[in-house]
């Protein structure tokens, strides 16, 4: 029920949102002269200001709101927002796709049910009508009341010694107190045998759990429960859950068809998007892809920017073995693994899947993503942000990352890389929200690593074209 009321408030406040800003514009159109559908808003009443006669200041504020319920229930109409097939929309089918309950289906439609959508999308106007802020606060308190439910069944909440220590408990969602357990718990995690890195994830159940990767493929005497403290002091502990058989990833650097270096020819990777800068277009992959997997890019300003960049280096399988650009900018530490190719202008525009950045990559997870490989163009989700380095193969030679997108093909149970060798610099980007989230740099049978593309953009001071 919780899950279909939170569904059903953000669709109301994202409606609301939409309604506001057009009965704005027609709040202010409604001047003398103008009129709104003729009878709502006669010519000689004036909307877009405050009248100091009580009678004319009650007529406008009536108006106002005529404005806002026939906004509202257009709104809902040709949309097809029935407040009815919200509430018989099932939230606990995964399969279900919430596009269907916006839209029109005119094969199934017949009178009785355009009855029915007539009367939802009047109640629908009707909750519109009472505004973005009023949703916005109704989401919050759902929000709230779901981390209290948790806590009110949570043994650690009647264990708290002060009210300021309770308070604290149960103002901290259990996101964050996983987050603040796996870093109070890091001596401890490094000092387990077989574990070789961790993050905080969702157990089959949906609750926050630290995911300990292990390289063992059974047994091992690890902790069920990690245990932390708030800084009043309160005591809790978030479970743990071990994942066997871990390998350390690897890069994808097999055949692949779609970009490598002239001097690295062996070394295929993926075109991950375009980005432009000062009015210049460049494409974006992993710098490894370029490098031949050697950790280093050699001669490079400050900023990653190569000094003596040769022309027309960079080619492509899917441009008949041409070339396709410049390599202008490379750089590889414990963050970051990226270059820019500036595109031959003979090749044209580069279309991206998508055009939005996500800003907030570590807030995604369970989200359903869509990785857009040379070799593997999947599905998976978001199962962790990975903060602490873990080690990767370059070409021989180990190199660490940190502070990377996890991603695999279930949330839970049998996990599978989305990718393989020939995709590192794929894009990642969610599948409903169509925002890019991430570029692959590499991954092992279990898990695909990407690079929050955010933080590529910020360094190279590019933006997604």
């Amino acid at each position: 029920m919780y899950e279909k009321l939170t569904m059903v408030t953000t669709m109301l406040f994202i409606l609301s949102m939409i309604s506001e800003r057009v009965v704005t514009f027609f709040k202010l159109w409604c001047t003398e002269g103008n009129s709104f559908l003729f009878f709502i808003v006669p010519k000689a009443l004036d909307t877009s200001k405050k009248y100091e006669d009580e009678a004319l200041e009650n007529k406008r504020q009536r108006a106002i709101l005529a404005i806002n319920l026939t906004i509202s229930f257009l709104i809902a109409f040709i949309s097809n927002a029935s407040l009815f097939k919200m509430f018989t929309y099932d939230t606990d089918n995964k399969n279900n796709d919430v596009a269907f309950l916006l839209g029109w289906d005119f094969a199934t439609l017949t009178p009785y049910t355009f009855g029915s959508i007539l009367i939802g999308c009047a109640l629908t106007a009707c909750f519109i009508s009472l505004g973005s802020k009023f949703w916005h606060d109704m989401l919050d308190m759902l929000f709230y009341a779901k981390n209290l439910k948790e806590k009110l069944v949570d043994k650690a909440t009647y264990e708290t010694a002060s009210l300021k220590n309770l308070e604290q408990y149960l103002e901290t969602n259990s996101y964050e107190l996983a987050k603040i357990a796996l870093e109070q718990n890091k001596i401890v995690i490094d000092s387990l045998s077989g574990i070789v890195n961790s993050f905080v994830g969702f157990s089959s159940n949906s609750k926050p759990v630290i995911i300990l990767n292990s390289t063992l493929p059974s047994g091992g005497s690890y902790p069920q429960s990690l245990k932390a403290r708030l800084n009043y002091g309160q005591p809790y502990a978030v479970p743990t859950e071990i994942r066997y058989s871990y390998e350390t990833p690897k890069l994808h650097l097999n055949s692949g068809d779609n970009v490598y270096e002239q001097n690295n020819a062996y070394v295929n990777g993926t075109i991950c998007c375009a980005v432009s800068k000062n009015n210049t277009e460049y494409l974006l992959t992993c710098a490894h892809v370029l490098t031949g997997g050697v950790i280093q890019v050699a001669n490079t300003d400050n900023e990653g920017w190569l000094l003596s960049p040769a022309e027309k280096d960079i080619y492509s399988n899917d441009n008949n073995d041409s070339t396709i650009g410049s390599w202008k900018y490379g750089e590889i530490n414990n963050l970051f693994d990226a270059a820019l190719i500036e595109v031959d202008l003979e090749i044209g525009s580069i279309i991206n899947p998508v055009h939005t950045l996500e800003s907030y990559p570590e807030e995604q997870l369970h989200k359903k993503v869509f990785v857009n490989g040379d070799i593997n163009k999947s599905e998976g989700y978001m199962i962790g942000y990975q903060k602490q380095k873990i080690d990767f193969h370059y070409n021989g030679n180990t190199h660490q990352l940190k502070e990377l997108i996890v991603l695999s093909k279930n949330t839970v149970g049998n996990l599978q890389s989305l990718t393989e060798g020939g995709d590192s610099g794929a894009l990642v980007y969610l599948t409903q929200e169509k925002k890019a989230l991430g570029m692959v740099v590499g991954g092992n049978s279990q898990y695909t690593y990407a690079i929050p593309l955010e933080r590529i953009l910020k360094r190279t001071k590019t933006i997604l074209t």
